[in-house]
């Protein structure tokens, strides 16, 4: 006897973010300076993805004094050439990587409301503008 799934099971990845712990982190949020934020002093708290398999992980940012409960400003990173580049900048109380991939990187599920995080939006990786854009 066999059973047939009618669909294909995704993982979800809930990201931790944590100070940063290594010279390399400190030094990424070091070069990024004021494109950060308004205070670009302002301690950042950073989680680790890799978003494209290559084995490279991709640091998201976001604000020390950020609130679980409060959309705030969350920075998407890249490392090309030994400098940071930002994939995205999104006010977002949640942000979790999904397995779904377009044009082999991970989709993102956002919830840009901090009062109702049900209210999620899906942005997919845009090879063109090199960006994520809302689906």
């Amino acid at each position: 006897m066999s059973v047939t799934l009618p669909h294909n099971a995704f993982a979800q990845e809930y990201l931790k973010f944590k100070e940063p712990e290594t010279r390399k982190t400190a030094h990424i949020i070091q070069q990024l300076g004021d494109n950060l934020s308004q205070n670009a002093l302002a301690p950042y708290l950073i989680a680790t993805t890799d978003l494209n398999d290559d084995s490279i992980d991709e640091y998201l940012l976001k604000s020390k004094s950020c609130n679980d409960n409060t959309a705030c400003p969350h920075t998407i990173i890249a490392i090309k050439n030994d400098k940071p580049i930002t994939l995205l900048t999104i006010d977002a109380s949640l942000i979790i990587v999904s397995d779904q991939q377009d044009y082999g990187v991970r989709r993102l599920i956002i919830s840009e409301n901090g009062t109702n995080d049900f209210q999620k939006s899906t942005y997919q990786w845009s090879p063109k503008s090199f960006t994520y854009n809302k689906q």
